[in-house]
C-alpha cells in the first residue's frame, strides 16, 4: 500500500474506491451497438472510459491535497495509488510497483478480457485500461507515456504495463481541460 493511500480515511478510500465501479461496467456498450454499431459503440466506450479516469484523478487529487504541477516523484506516488484504487476490485486484480523511471502494474484479471475470452460475446473490441490512463494523465497535467509490454489478448499471462515519468521539463505540459469542459 502506499503512503498516499494509507494517508487517506477509510471513508474516503470507500468513496474514491466507488468510483471504479462504473468503469468496470462493459455491459452497455452493447445497447449503443444495437443502434448506432460497433464502431460508435467503441469510440463511445473509450470517451467514457478517459472521462472516467479523469474524474478518478481529480477526486484522488482533492482527497489528497494534491495540485498539479507535482514532481515526478509524487506523479509516481499518485499513479500508484490510483492503480491501487481503482484497479484492484473485485472485478480487477492489478499489482503495482514503481520501476526505475516510472510505475508498472501487471494486470490479471479484468471484466473485459473476461468478456474476449468468451466466444459469444461480440462486444467492446479494445481494451479500455489505456483511454483511463490518459484520463488520470490528463487530470495530473502531463503527458501520457504509456508502454504495453505483454497483453492477456496476446495470450500472456497478464497485461504488462509501464507508465513512464516525464521528465521534469514536461511536468504540467498538458493543459486541463477548461473549467466546464464536457470530457
Amino acid at each position: 500500500m502506499t503512503t498516499l493511500l494509507e494517508s487517506l480515511l477509510p471513508e474516503a478510500t470507500t468513496r474514491l474506491r466507488a468510483l471504479s465501479a462504473a468503469a468496470e461496467n462493459v455491459d452497455w456498450p452493447t445497447h449503443v451497438a444495437q443502434t448506432r454499431g460497433w464502431r460508435k459503440a467503441n469510440e463511445a466506450y473509450h470517451a467514457q472510459q478517459e472521462a472516467q479516469g479523469y474524474v478518478e484523478m481529480q477526486h484522488l487529487l482533492v482527497a489528497l491535497g494534491l495540485r498539479p504541477p507535482l514532481t515526478p516523484e509524487v506523479v509516481r506516488d499518485v499513479l500508484q495509488t490510483a492503480v491501487e484504487l481503482y484497479l484492484q476490485t473485485e472485478a480487477t486484480t492489478a499489482v503495482v510497483q514503481a520501476a526505475q523511471d516510472g510505475v508498472q502494474i501487471k494486470v490479471s484479471r479484468c471484466p473485459l478480457f473476461d468478456r474476449f475470452a468468451d466466444p459469444s460475446w461480440q462486444g467492446v473490441t479494445a481494451c479500455g485500461c489505456f483511454s483511463r490512463i490518459d484520463g488520470w494523465h490528463d487530470a495530473l497535467g502531463v503527458p501520457a507515456d504509456v508502454e504495453l509490454v505483454t497483453n492477456r489478448k496476446w495470450d500472456d499471462p497478464v497485461c504488462h504495463i509501464i507508465f513512464h515519468l516525464p521528465d521534469k521539463r514536461r511536468i504540467g505540459s498538458t493543459p486541463a481541460p477548461a473549467a466546464g469542459a464536457v470530457r
